[in-house]
């Protein structure tokens, strides 16, 4: 891979999690009900970024450096470990 293919990579990665992180901040904050609770404002925000990242991964796995067959030999591999 070329340099300014691997860099431009590395930049949009990057961006997209700050993107991410920044959106759920935003969110949370317009919730008044658990603005003053910070365990809870904590844990809901992890819960959410896990939840918008996991789905971004399945739907654009190019940003993570992954293909779609990646995904899917993932979830298979998991399941067939849950399934023992």
């Amino acid at each position: 891979m070329r340099f300014n293919k691997y860099f431009a990579h590395q930049i949009i990665s990057v961006s997209f999690f700050i993107a991410t992180a920044l959106i759920v901040k935003v969110f949370l904050e317009s919730i008044k009900l658990i603005k003053d609770h910070i365990i809870i404002n904590f844990l809901t925000s992890g819960l959410l970024y896990s939840i918008i990242v996991l789905i971004s991964v399945f739907y654009f796995p190019v940003i993570f450096g992954l293909r779609k067959e990646d995904i899917r030999i993932g979830i298979n591999k998991g399941l067939m470990y849950l399934k023992r």
